[in-house]
């Protein structure tokens, strides 16, 4: 194995089996990815709840996302998490755990450690001993986590019934019972990943997985060389992740702004108000409306059959087709003639 990859940590198997390339550059290289800004957000609510559960003291756990840029969002995650921890008994917060290779208890520094963590926090039932981790974030987790942290904690004689995660954003809890299965799931995983990295020799071992390429700040490390169509196929799909990413966060600002951003002296990109259609009704009786428009179309307007949201309001349909549906203003947000940007301004 080469060396400086133990100990593991679920933060590292995750990176392993999302991208072996990224994986190589964090930890081989040891080049480190800038702290983003949902990051810090997310460090800075984590801390503001751990304050919170330890001392009860809102003042000094809002003193946490005091500098956040987006204050909004972290304080709504903070009273999220504040929310949905009512009723729960903490018996231990910010718990660290280290295992040796034969999954033996030791300290989270000690040379021998193979696996370690630190589990959020512990809380206990009626029914028994529960362990959730912290997400500030929109993806869901992986359940693999939780149970990897489970079993460290049964290796520590703390038999743990239930194991999840606390999601700020969506705010909801997510829960598994931990049984058998779960602990010996968690088990294979980390020796398998052991295993395949014990086998590494070189940085041609670590191939790169472009499906995990979305918010990835080594992405540009696996541009290629060359005309040929595999390179250039490889190279549009990364470049596309990073366009993909640019225009999430333009359209952001535009939400935020309510302004377009120019982009040459021609173009802008903002908001653009249009007409939606919408069918009318609820289950059943929308999709009998729905049913009953397509007929409409297919024998009238097939070019419109698939019921698309941009059909126009002005088009002449039957009144007994019009009473159907409806249509509402959207706003979307596209590229437009920068003229047209600064008339709305106006």
């Amino acid at each position: 194995m080469i060396d400086g990859l133990l100990p593991l940590s679920w933060s590292r198997i995750d990176t392993y089996l999302r991208c072996p390339r990224r994986f190589y550059i964090e930890r081989v290289l040891g080049e480190k990815q800038p702290e983003t800004p949902a990051m810090l957000l997310g460090k800075a609510v984590h801390e503001a709840l751990e304050t919170w559960v330890r001392t009860g003291d809102n003042e000094k756990a809002l003193e946490k996302i005091d500098m956040i840029e987006d204050y909004e969002t972290a304080r709504m995650r903070y009273y999220s998490g504040r929310s949905l921890l009512k009723g729960f008994t903490p018996r231990a917060i910010e718990l660290r755990f280290g295992l040796t290779y034969k999954l033996e208890p030791t300290d989270f520094f000690s040379d021998d450690c193979f696996f370690r963590g630190i589990v959020d926090i512990v809380t206990k039932t009626d029914f028994g001993l529960e362990i959730y981790d912290y997400k500030s974030g929109w993806s869901r987790p992986d359940p693999r986590q939780i149970f990897s942290y489970a079993m460290a904690l049964h290796r520590y004689g703390k038999k743990i019934n239930r194991a999840g995660f606390i999601l700020l954003a969506s705010h909801e809890i997510i829960d598994f019972e931990i049984g058998e299965d779960e602990l010996e799931t968690s088990t294979r995983v980390l020796y398998k990943v052991y295993n395949d990295l014990d086998s590494k020799e070189t940085e041609e071992d670590f191939p790169k997985n472009l499906e995990g390429c979305g918010y990835c700040p080594f992405r540009k490390r696996c541009l290629e060389e060359g005309d040929d169509f595999e390179a250039k196929l490889n190279n549009a799909y990364i470049l596309n992740e990073e366009a993909k990413e640019v225009m999430e966060k333009a359209r952001k600002i535009v939400k935020e702004t309510g302004e377009p951003i120019q982009i040459t002296e021609e173009t802008a990109y903002g908001p653009v108000e249009t007409l939606k259609m919408k069918i009318n009704g609820k289950k059943e009786e929308k999709a009998a409306n729905e049913a009953e428009i397509m007929r409409w179309l297919l024998e009238n307007r097939p070019e419109y059959l698939r019921i698309s949201e941009t059909i126009p309001e002005e088009i002449e349909l039957p009144p007994e087709i019009r009473s159907l549906v409806r249509w509402e203003p959207s706003v979307s947000i596209k590229m437009m003639p920068r003229k047209k940007a600064l008339a709305k301004e106006a």
